[in-house]
């Protein structure tokens, strides 16, 4: 019973580990696109899945105890909320969290290197533009790819408004 609560590995290591695997994370997801988990493809969650196996042994450094994993999980979740505290109070912080809503058509015309570049495909645009009652992005004054990974969609002027 003693083994369940005490530490094999220095309490300041776990918690150093955890942090840095916690910004390892984010920082990919981060990179590979604008997208929130809701919103990931079956691919992107099979990755993720991978990767937090791949990072288990070095998040833990072997940790075996109770004790130990608490720490690393309290770690996890203490960056996190100290994230978001700074993230709600810098705009600066949060633009580097969040992005900025970034435009994929403007008056019709699609940006296919922002679509690229954001890993936004043809099906995803096409898809929000039929949600916003249009068939083609020649109909769209603008298509927004928003910060939360959603798209919005609004028809362009002297279109018809009836889908709307």
């Amino acid at each position: 019973m003693e083994d369940l609560f005490a530490l094999q590995e220095p309490w300041w290591q776990l918690m150093l580990r955890g942090l840095i695997i916690y910004i390892g994370i984010l920082l990919f997801v981060r990179l590979s696109g604008k997208r929130e988990v809701g919103q990931f493809t079956a691919f992107d969650m099979a990755v993720l899945l991978i990767v937090s196996e791949a990072v288990s042994p070095a998040l833990s450094a072997e940790e075996k105890s109770v004790t130990g994993g608490l720490l690393v999980l309290a770690t996890l979740f203490a960056a996190n909320s100290g994230l978001s505290w700074l993230s709600q109070r810098s705009v600066r912080i949060d633009r580097a969290l969040q992005g900025e809503p970034e435009f994929l058509v403007r008056s019709g015309r699609v940006d296919y290197d922002a679509m690229r570049r954001l890993g936004v495909s043809h099906n995803d645009l096409l898809s929000a533009l039929h949600k916003g009652g249009l068939m083609t992005p020649h109909e769209a004054e603008f298509a927004i790819l928003e910060t939360s990974g959603e798209i919005t969609v609004k028809k362009r002027h002297g279109r018809d408004e009836s889908h709307e």
